[in-house]
């Protein structure tokens, strides 16, 4: 059995265009055209093209799908350099995450602050613009 290239694409969740960039970059050849000239994709490179898919999903670059699927390199080997890799993007990520939660807790310390010193300017100066007769803090225009 052979498969166009859309009848392809539906069934992988990939488009049309990215199947031909993966022929343009040497990752799926089709193995036959029409007489119209349309790619046709037998078992074989569907077969590829799953692997291709399984590769990406793990996060693998094209490059190195490319190499995996070329013997260039021990599958194994790619893997794990591939999750010593990700072990750095987590170990990155987790620091990210510490600094974004110290920064939103500060924040919304400073925004509880922020409130309760507006609660109290208005306390002080119960006029608006502060036109009562009463100065502003020395340390802060009065708004």
């Amino acid at each position: 059995m052979a498969w166009k290239v859309g009848e392809l694409a539906r069934p992988t969740g990939l488009t049309v265009r990215t199947l031909h960039h993966y022929e343009r970059i040497g990752l799926l050849t089709p193995s036959g055209r029409t007489g119209g000239g349309h790619r046709l994709y037998d078992e074989a490179d569907v077969t590829r093209l799953y692997r291709v898919v399984a590769l990406r999903e793990l996060g693998l670059s094209l490059d190195a799908v490319g190499t995996a699927l070329a013997g260039e390199l021990d599958l194994a080997d790619l893997l794990r350099s591939h999750l010593e890799h990700v072990g750095q993007q987590l170990t990155a990520l987790r620091a990210l995450h510490a600094r974004l939660s110290t920064l939103v807790s500060a924040a919304s310390r400073s925004s509880a602050s922020t409130a309760a010193r507006r609660s109290t300017d208005r306390l002080r100066h119960p006029c608006p613009g502060g036109r009562c007769g009463l100065t502003p803090l020395p340390d802060r225009p009065h708004t």
